[in-house]
């Protein structure tokens, strides 16, 4: 190709090479985000590290494109810089499952392995095709302005269009082609746009690209995108994608798991019914039914009862064992997504008539409802952290509008401990709205870094003697109704776990306007990770 047919060659195609790769860099961003959380989870260190080490691989390539262009100024060199970049992100979607397996032993060592082995996946799997992308607007800018005096108008307008591009790329994934196509399609969509640019570039019909385009985005690879095998989580029935999650339903020994993103937390679990069902999970939400006892109502009166993060439905389920007979029960169930909520109705029979769903945000449910209940349940997670919204001042002012007279709220906190950041602040927070605060202690097993506390809070103190089964009583009449001697048996020991909560002065309250749950979340994390942060019962 001649010096004399660059000069020549339409603007447009340059112009339509910078938008298209601007739009793929950022696809490509918010797609890898949706590859790591199956293993890394969504936290602030997870993050980090894409949005680092994607822009370090764009510096690289800025560098190394301006260097390149003044050496090689040739319309054909940058083409085939972004069909090289289309072909290694098209191999993307395929290196993933072995990538990822490789970082399954820097998980297994904790904390620490998820912030080492998510920069490491990154890198492997997005650093190069990047480094390429960002070749691509130096080596423009360079063959654009060449013989041009106006420099600076001519980068501007450039690097505007790779903005617009990268703008695109941000809206275009999350809202249009995840949720439509999945993440790994998404990918090889945007590798095939990469091909077809590089295709075109080089002279050669674009046409003669487009079935290798198609055929990229649509032999994406089979079979999940974390095999749940590799941790023994057990076996995948289901995997699907959704705004919010990586959503996976697991069979391990005839119990069904719902697991969200990297699966260190199993949200939803049943038992099945393939001998004899069982209520009882062994699990936080066993320890949950305490709560419509300490309410001390009379049986046969109307228990209304509101659950912030539903999941698929352990916790209603339990509750509808247990009191849907005692009580007039009525469950309302909140759950801010929807494909988690037909995963529950598919996989762990959440078809209760006292259950009602709700597909929404919490905080907006209840400040749009004109409803009271007895009893609001707070247990909503993104792993690891509760949403800074469901855990302030003005949230708990929120729902304690929302109670009926004598009612109680819970929240369920993960803590190494009570003196822990997070846990400390929630206790703050809940007892500057309410007068009575206490805490019910799940200390989780020694392999775990953290318990379960069940901050309880209302008008009132709480009797805790209610939770010990006795003739005539109310605890003795759920466990008789329910025919589950194991619901008395862990009661009498949720009694002693019961106290009331102790202020921390000095820790303050969480507040809309500043409520750092993720930054205590991470500086524990990281407590762990470095060994200063022991478990503590």
């Amino acid at each position: 190709m001649s010096g004399d047919d660059d000069k020549h060659r339409p603007d447009r195609m340059l112009q339509a090479a910078v938008f298209l790769c601007g739009l793929a860099v950022m696809g490509i961003e918010m797609a890898a985000s949706r590859l790591l959380a199956p293993y890394f989870g969504t936290s602030l260190f997870t993050w980090t590290n894409l949005i680092g080490a994607i822009m370090t691989a764009l510096s690289a390539g800025y560098w190394i494109g301006g260097r390149m262009a003044d050496r090689h100024p040739r319309h054909e060199v940058l083409y085939r810089i972004i069909l090289a970049a289309g072909a290694l992100v098209a191999a993307i979607p395929y290196l993933t499952q072995p990538v990822m397996a490789l970082s399954v032993k820097a998980i297994d060592k904790g904390e620490a392995g998820v912030v080492a082995g998510s920069l490491l996946a990154t890198i492997v799997l997005f650093a190069v095709p990047v480094v390429l992308l960002g070749m691509v607007s130096p080596f423009a800018i360079r063959l654009a302005s060449r013989g041009e005096e106006r420099l600076g108008n001519t980068a501007g307008n450039l690097y505007a269009l790779s903005t617009f591009g990268s703008i695109a790329g941000t809206f275009l994934p999350a809202l249009v082609t995840i949720p439509l196509i999945g993440t790994r399609r998404t990918i090889l969509t945007f590798a095939a746009i990469l091909i077809v640019v590089g295709a075109a570039g080089l002279a050669r019909r674009a046409v003669a690209a487009a079935p290798l385009a198609v055929l990229l985005v649509w032999l994406a690879p089979f079979g999940p995108i974390r095999d749940a095998s590799l941790k023994n989580q057990g076996v995948c029935l289901m995997e699907d994608e959704s705004p919010y999650h990586y959503i996976q339903v697991l069979d391990k020994d005839g119990r069904r798991l719902l697991v969200l993103n990297e699966g260190q937390a199993v949200h939803s679990i049943f038992e099945g019914r393939k001998v004899e069902w069982k209520p009882m999970v062994g699990s936080v939400w066993d320890s949950m039914n305490a709560l419509p006892i300490l309410l001390d109502k009379k049986p046969g009166s109307r228990l209304d009862v509101l659950i912030v993060g539903l999941a698929a439905g352990t916790m209603s389920k339990e509750l509808i064992h247990f009191f849907g007979k005692l009580y007039d029960l009525h469950v309302d169930g909140v759950e801010i997504d929807g494909r988690i909520v037909e995963m529950g109705r598919r996989y762990f029979e959440m078809n209760e008539p006292q259950l009602d769903v709700h597909v929404m945000d919490g905080r907006i449910f209840l400040a749009r409802s004109e409803r009271k209940w007895d009893l609001i349940m707070g247990d909503a997670y993104r792993q690891p952290y509760i949403p800074f919204h469901l855990a302030t001042r003005e949230y708990f002012q929120l729902v304690r509008d929302h109670l009926a007279p004598g009612g109680l709220m819970s929240i369920n906190v993960g803590s190494p401990s009570l003196e822990s950041p997070v846990a400390t602040r929630i206790v703050n927070t809940v007892s500057a709205v309410f007068p009575r605060v206490s805490v019910l202690d799940v200390i989780n097993p020694p392999a775990s870094h953290f318990n379960n506390y069940v901050v309880i809070a209302g008008d009132r103190e709480l009797d805790g003697s209610l939770l010990e089964p006795s003739p005539g009583d109310l605890c003795e009449l759920v466990v008789g109704r329910s025919n589950n001697g194991w619901l008395g048996s862990l009661m009498a020991r949720r009694r002693a776990d019961l106290h009331s909560a102790e202020t921390h002065p000095t820790a303050g309250v969480l507040e809309d306007d500043r409520a750092p749950v993720e930054v205590l979340t991470d500086w524990i994390i990281f407590e762990i990770a470095s060994g200063s942060g022991e478990k503590k019962s």
